[in-house]
């Protein structure tokens, strides 16, 4: 029970974080002739919930541009909320060292009607709109380093043939009170 208790962050107000994330993917075919680039946005602002947790507030942007041959390009876009789709922890020195990392940062499930237009000839694609859900953004984490910046860089979701994308992250948040 006492573990238990040792590993909760104390229910003071810390103050809010905020911050940015990029996540940014760059595909290409083995034959070179279909191409993508995304990237998605977020200006972040984490509102502290009484407890443990913070809740994100702010909004995102994301487009994607996939160009196939010379004469094909599939651009898309979304923009939207990103109000409690997620949550950032910052753990005390107990649950650090048991985890081995001292925040954590998930997002779930952005809400996005994504808008994809098309320029080239006509069996280049279909211009459209779709509700989906952006739902791919790996859990950060790491360490709080000076002055309560959570920041990072890791490997994103894989291509289609395994080929990098990054994700970049940069908040600022109180450090748990004791």
């Amino acid at each position: 029970m006492e573990e238990a208790r040792r590993a909760v962050v104390k229910c003071r107000d810390p103050g809010n974080a905020n911050g940015n994330l990029t996540l940014v993917s760059e595909c290409t075919t083995q034959n070179g002739v279909d191409h993508t680039v995304s990237k998605i946005t977020a200006d972040v602002s984490w509102e502290w919930q009484m407890g443990v947790k913070y809740l994100p507030r702010g909004t995102y942007t994301y487009k994607s541009v996939r160009t196939v041959g010379s004469s094909c390009t599939q651009t898309s876009n979304a923009a939207g909320s990103i109000d409690d789709t997620g949550y950032l922890f910052i753990f005390d020195q107990a649950r650090r060292k048991k985890l081995g990392y001292g925040y954590e940062v998930r997002f779930v499930n952005w809400p996005a009607q994504v808008t994809t237009s098309i320029a080239g000839p006509s069996n280049c694609g279909i211009a459209r709109t779709l509700p989906v859900d952006i739902d791919w953004i790996p859990v950060m984490h790491g360490y709080l380093g000076t002055g309560g910046a959570i920041e990072g860089e890791m490997p994103g979701p894989a291509c289609l043939l395994g080929q990098p994308s990054t994700l970049k992250w940069s908040f600022t948040a109180a450090a748990p009170k004791r």
